[in-house]
């Protein structure tokens, strides 16, 4: 009798921890599947899809484009050829645009206007790129680029400068 009631005994216990186990799977799950719908929602409104024209509008009303937003279309018809999903991030503290392939994360600086690109120039865009994954830490799994396109030349500094730190920074020069 005293071994049935143990049996018993175990019976239950082991229907109480399966039971636990399997209700702790199912929340990670459904909180897995939240966080996964909501970095899905945060990219989408990052990655708002830039078109290098717009078929709507007017052609007698529209304006020539000028140099930097030809630079930029440029550098986004460069990144969408290669493979990446780029977005305008509304010009967050100096980077222009981000793009996501995969498990990578692409910050870009589009700089047209310069006389010359100085090393403090990159230094600035390499802050403004790690306050902005400060800011949002859903990019922190992914392998970061940064990129610097311009063209504007690069000063002997800043040319010794991005050949030091070729993980930290790419030059994109005259997308031509």
């Amino acid at each position: 009798m005293s071994t049935l009631i143990t049996l018993f005994i175990f019976l239950v216990i082991g229907y109480v921890i399966v039971s636990i186990v399997s209700r702790k799977q199912r929340e990670l799950a459904e909180k897995e599947s939240r966080q996964r719908d909501q970095f899905i929602q945060e990219s989408q409104l990052i990655l708002k899809e830039q078109l290098p024209s717009s078929p709507h509008k007017n052609p007698s009303t529209t304006r020539p484009p000028t140099v930097t937003q030809e630079h930029i279309k440029q550098v986004i018809n460069y990144f969408l050829e290669h493979g990446y999903k780029v977005g305008d991030i509304e010009h967050f503290e100096g980077i222009d645009m981000i793009g996501i392939k995969e498990k990578e994360l692409l910050l870009v600086r589009c700089e047209s206007s310069l006389k010359e690109i100085r090393q403090q120039d990159l230094k600035e865009y390499i802050a403004d790129c790690t306050v902005y994954l400060d800011k949002n830490p859903m990019f922190h799994n992914r392998t970061v680029h940064r990129v610097y396109a311009t063209t504007s030349p690069m000063s002997v500094e800043a040319l010794d400068y991005a050949r030091s730190h070729t993980s930290s920074i790419r030059i994109l020069e005259n997308l031509a």
